[in-house]
């Protein structure tokens, strides 16, 4: 078994960021200076073999990032947290090798969650980002002794629809990008040596 752990804990000063701009009716997009951001958390990350074939992987991570001073058009944003920093993150990750003379064959399942998280700086509630649980999958095929490894993959395995990105532009419009579909593919890889 193996575990790693990381704590950290970084102070920003003048962290840049974007926002759009109205003059008149018509936007545009500018940077502002967010004064300072305070990152800090923890990361845990187990990985075990139970046997020669199974390999089980696990991870966890927690953080609190904000603005420690941030004021933009008499509006003080201080104490907000930055966008896209989920307060918690975990994987967990379970693949076994089945070993034969001719080749290897190695189905995975791979499970991950997204905590929520704010898209903007501004938090209007559509810029709100809910959690989300995925699960993908793959099967790789390798010959023995040779460069190539042949995977079939499956992302999104469920079908969970969430969102990546939110955007709110008032009073003009709103708008939200969707995550990837349930999808599937073959991923042939060579290795030049």
């Amino acid at each position: 078994m193996r575990a790693n752990v990381s704590l950290f804990h970084n102070k920003w000063d003048d962290m840049q960021v974007p926002q759009s701009v109205f003059r008149g009716s018509v936007a545009s997009s500018t940077i502002l200076n967010a004064a300072s951001a305070t990152t800090k958390g923890i990361e845990v990350e187990l990985d075990a073999m139970p046997t020669d074939e199974l390999l089980v992987s696990a991870s966890l991570g927690y953080l609190s990032a904000a603005y420690d001073n941030f004021t933009d058009s008499g509006v003080d944003y201080s104490g907000r947290a930055t966008p896209y920093a989920p307060q918690w993150t975990g994987s967990l990750t379970a693949s076994y090798t089945i070993h034969t003379d001719h080749f290897d064959l190695t189905p995975s399942v791979q499970y991950s969650y997204i905590g929520a998280r704010w898209a903007a700086f501004t938090q209007y509630s559509v810029e709100h980002l809910d959690s989300y649980n995925m699960v993908n999958a793959n099967v790789d095929f390798a010959l023995a002794d040779a460069q190539w490894k042949l995977s079939l993959w499956a992302t999104n395995l469920f079908d969970k629809a969430y969102f990546t990105s939110s955007l709110n532009v008032p009073p003009l419009f709103s708008f939200a990008s969707v995550g990837a579909p349930r999808q599937f593919g073959v991923t042939l890889r060579f290795d030049f040596e």
